[in-house]
């Protein structure tokens, strides 16, 4: 029965034990109810150890070396020297400002100053800009047991490398704000965060409208971090004065959030759970403009602090493979996943983007590759790699363009294991052009059948992992059969008309071009009809694109008309081609058929044609115009005579005779129908 008795005193006296500490936490947390719990009691809970942050919240702001922080707002700024606890080796010392709590400029612009970070990171493709807002804090009471309670000048950190933080004040509220760093609008991202260094009573609170886009939060499984909901906000703190090193994986979280374009959080210092009626009522002041009124510090500031809290780019579990991120630029398109090239001769660039996390040593890549299979109908003319800090790092990765036309980078084992390799973007550059005379019909665009479109996606495959970018299309025009013809000196000018000499020659060049939306060319011919008064001096055809003489890759014909033949029509889709014909014309009284009655002249003709396979295309005609001869007795034309020559005034005299003629007959028919209507 005693025994009975002392179980039952036991139990009573657990009972009171466990009614007194509920009602010391309602004391402890007078704005709302707080549930005491096991981390893993955490909405969206998942153990580290089984767990990989999802390819969908792979982003994450980091500082880089391209990265400018800069304080904005009305406050007295200070530059702070490195930090007590982190390490210049983390990186955690190279943009640390602080203000004075006290200062009453401060408290006045509460919401209204903080760090904006110029360049953060990519996100698919955008490069993002984010500010970080001191929108409340908490100042030292002696009374209530604050430390640094009384000091009449202290300083706060904010701004520290990562977006950290070093806690002097007991909390400290802040607000991360998202911005394209191109049009400077907020952005909403999916992406992760990690905090290290909860450790020794303190803690990390999201306020409701932060908590309801926390989509999971992971710990190890021995972690000290424990969890407590405070109505709809969350906190996470360590409660038994335990210290860690501060990238220790028991004292760290990691979360995935989104989709939003602002972070919500409140740093707190030491026995955060003492505090939490203040710590919850901070409020959450905030002006979008001010990250616009950007300052410099106007003094220096040594931090001494006991507390640190670290906002980190390196998760304490494995990350799935980021989704790569594809544009294309040509000469004056720049890094658009849509791109209409000038012609099809002009080159252009694929740009792949690939994220790489900051990972912990343990999580580095066995392997990395990107992979790019380029469309055969293009020639791969340049590859290289680069960082996001602009640094050309083709030296990185063992590089290759097989036969097939697939371009890959495997990353090299030395750079794997180095942490180098680790906290960049990844930019893979890819030249390419159409390859020349190669047929486009295949790539006639549904949508635009005037053009032709060229699709592209690379993939990045990491430990077996694959993910595929987003599909390019690139465009251009389809080119029709096209024929001209001109006449020059030496063939440079565009001249339709040309008085010449016969002591001279001059020449012929007509352009020609072939078109690309025929599946196969079964022939090229080009023709070029010189008149029977004319001698072909030369021929010679010319490779707009390479200025190449092709002459010997097609046969010439003897005589004329003037003919050109390519030994392989099929690899001409496209083309532009020069012939070149160089005549002299002929002092022969056949010239007599060429007369222009209008004119008086004696015009010569002329016109080429460009045969492919279907109805040739003409090129528009030419004129040469030899000179007016007077009647000379030393002048001479050849004539059908019995001697072979004749005098130029009896070719005169017989042009006079012609038109004399001509005119009597006109005025005897003007005449007659004069003499019929008078009778």
């Amino acid at each position: 029965m005693a025994s009975e008795q002392i179980k039952l005193r036991m139990t009573r006296a657990a009972t009171l034990l466990t009614v007194l500490l509920g009602i010391l936490v309602t004391l402890l947390v007078s704005t709302g109810a707080a549930h005491a719990a096991p981390i893993s009691s955490a909405p969206g809970f998942r153990p580290a150890e089984s767990s990989s942050i999802p390819t969908g919240y792979g982003w994450v702001a980091h500082v880089t070396k391209l990265t400018k922080a800069t304080p904005f707002g009305d406050v007295t700024w200070a530059k702070a020297g490195p930090v007590p606890g982190a390490t210049f080796g983390n990186g955690y010392n190279d943009h640390n400002y602080a203000f004075n709590v006290y200062d009453p400029k401060a408290i006045a612009n509460k919401g209204n100053f903080g760090v904006f970070y110029d360049t953060i990171g990519d996100y698919y493709g955008r490069k993002i800009d984010m500010s970080m807002t001191v929108e409340d804090w908490i100042v030292p009471d002696a009374s209530k047991g604050d430390d640094h309670a009384g000091t009449d000048q202290l300083w706060q950190l904010v701004g520290i490398d990562k977006a950290s933080l070093g806690t002097l004040v007991p909390a400290l509220r802040v607000r991360y704000d998202f911005f394209d760093h191109v049009t400077h609008e907020p952005l909403k991202v999916f992406g992760n965060f990690t905090f290290y260094d909860i450790d020794d009573m303190q803690a990390v609170y999201y306020p409701p409208q932060t908590a309801q886009i926390i989509h999971n939060v992971y710990a190890r499984s021995n972690t000290i971090v424990n969890y407590q909901a405070i109505g709809d906000g969350q906190l996470y703190y360590e409660d038994q004065h335990i210290g860690t090193d501060g990238d220790d994986p028991k004292s760290t979280i990691s979360l995935t959030y989104g989709q939003s374009s602002s972070f919500d959080l409140t740093w707190c210092g030491s026995n955060a759970l003492g505090k939490l009626d203040r710590i919850t009522a901070l409020t959450g002041t905030y002006n979008s403009e001010a990250r616009k009124n950007l300052v410099q510090p106007t003094m220096t500031y040594d931090p001494v602090t006991e507390y640190y809290i670290a906002l980190d780019a390196r998760g304490i579990l494995p990350q799935e493979p980021a989704v790569p991120t594809k544009m294309v630029t040509d000469s004056d398109e720049n890094r658009v996943k849509d791109n209409l090239l000038k012609d099809r001769y002009e080159d252009y660039t694929y740009e792949n983007d690939h994220d790489v996390q900051d990972v912990r040593p343990e999580f580095y890549f066995k392997s990395y590759t990107f992979s790019d299979q380029i469309d055969p109908v293009l020639d791969v003319k340049d590859v290289k790699v680069v960082n996001d800090e602009l640094k050309d790092v083709t030296y990185m990765f063992t590089a290759n363009t097989d036969k097939d036309n697939k371009v890959t980078f495997r990353a090299t084992d030395a750079a794997l294991s180095h942490s180098d390799f680790y906290g960049h973007t990844y930019t893979y550059k890819i030249h390419v052009g159409i390859k020349p005379g190669a047929s486009l019909a295949a790539y006639q665009d549904p949508d635009h059948p005037d053009q032709a479109k060229i699709d592209n996606v690379s993939q990045v495959t990491i430990d077996d992992q694959t993910r595929e970018s987003n599909v390019v299309h690139t465009h251009v025009k389809f080119r029709a059969p096209l024929a001209a013809k001109y006449v020059s000196a030496d063939g440079t000018g565009t001249n339709t008309t040309m008085n010449v000499d016969y002591t001279k020659p001059y020449t012929y060049r007509l352009d020609f071009q072939v078109p690309d939306t025929q599946k196969t060319l079964a022939k090229i011919v080009l023709t070029d009809n010189v008149e029977p008064v004319q001698t072909v001096q030369s021929v010679k055809v010319i490779d707009d694109l390479t200025g190449k003489d092709i002459t010997d890759q097609g046969k010439l014909s003897d005589g004329q008309p003037t003919t050109w033949t390519a030994d392989q029509p099929d690899t001409y889709h496209g083309k532009v081609l020069h012939m070149y014909v160089a005549v002299k014309l002929n002092n022969t009284a056949d010239l007599l058929k060429y007369l222009n009655k209008d004119t008086g002249n004696v015009e010569v003709p002329n016109h080429g044609s460009l045969d492919y396979g279907e109805k040739p295309v003409d090129t528009s005609t030419t004129h040469v115009i030899p000179p007016k001869v007077e009647g000379s007795v030393d002048k001479k034309i050849e004539l059908n005579t019995t001697d072979g020559q004749a005098k130029i005034e009896d070719v005169i005299a017989a042009l006079v005779k012609l038109q004399s003629d001509a005119a009597a007959a006109t005025n005897d028919s003007k005449a007659a129908s004069s003499s019929a209507t008078t009778k």
